[in-house]
């Protein structure tokens, strides 16, 4: 009887687990491509692609599937040298329009398992609170209005919270095939987003969850700011990958 209960028990882990693995395959290839054969996306400034946030004006690029797409818009202010360990704040305006069609560098972390680090012994930035928006192609005048604004999914990469970003989504095919909004934010990682130390409280930080700090932001942008994207502020959805999805239940408990 003991056997059979523990088969059975077996048999229901294995399943659960391949479930899981078969859900985590299928958030990945919705949100990504996998298709690495073809040639790289060229990017080019797209004019009706110019949208205004609070803090100014952006552009970006149009790719292949139909889409507009604009990397790296900042959403909080600098975290590196005496704002490392602190709580997140909006950014300053700019002037101008703010071209955003280069990958930016990742946030400050060990490097990815497979990858050969660098001398210094890390990759990325401390100052990488930004994000990416990928739309479908509106022109400036038809960008969605009132109840004809699209849903907005929220994208949080996994990484167990020490190596990641969201990675490249030129070629995303969730955005034009289901007519939504995609947003992924860059977080801190490791222990300049995570660290719990005694001494951090004599800074006034309420907390030592710097990077759930940083994604928080991040959703305040888009309630923002996602309308001028034709998102609805009022239909948003996250989802997450690995740490991603330990994230937004950390959110949803916070």
């Amino acid at each position: 009887m003991k056997t059979s209960t523990r088969k059975i028990l077996r048999y229901i882990g294995l399943t659960v687990a391949a479930t899981l693995a078969v859900c985590v395959a299928w958030v990945g290839s919705v949100v990504y491509d996998l298709d690495d054969g073809r040639p790289p996306v060229t990017r080019e400034i797209a004019n009706e692609s110019q949208r205004s946030t609070t803090k100014g004006d952006t552009v970006g690029f149009a790719t292949p599937s139909g889409t507009h797409m604009w990397i790296g818009i900042p959403y909080a202010s600098s975290v590196s040298g005496e704002m490392r360990w602190t709580m997140p704040t909006p950014p300053a305006p700019w002037k101008g329009v703010k071209q955003l069609i280069d990958d930016v560098p990742v946030c400050f972390q060990l490097g990815q398992p497979f990858d050969e680090l660098p001398p210094e012994g890390y990759v990325g930035v401390e100052d990488c609170l930004t994000l990416d928006v990928i739309a479908p192609a509106f022109t400036k005048r038809n960008v969605p209005q009132a109840k004809k604004k699209l849903p907005v999914i929220i994208w949080i990469h996994g990484g167990g919270n020490t190596i990641g970003e969201p990675g490249n989504l030129t070629r995303n095919k969730l955005v034009p095939e289901e007519n939504i909004i995609l947003v992924a934010p860059r977080f801190r990682l490791g222990p300049l987003g995570w660290l719990s130390h005694p001494a951090l409280r004599e800074t006034g930080a309420q907390t030592a969850n710097f990077g759930l700090e940083d994604i928080i932001l991040s959703l305040k942008w888009v309630r923002d700011n996602i309308a001028s994207f034709g998102g609805d502020p009022e239909n948003i959805t996250l989802m997450g990958e690995s740490a991603g999805g330990v994230n937004i239940s950390a959110l949803i408990q916070s």
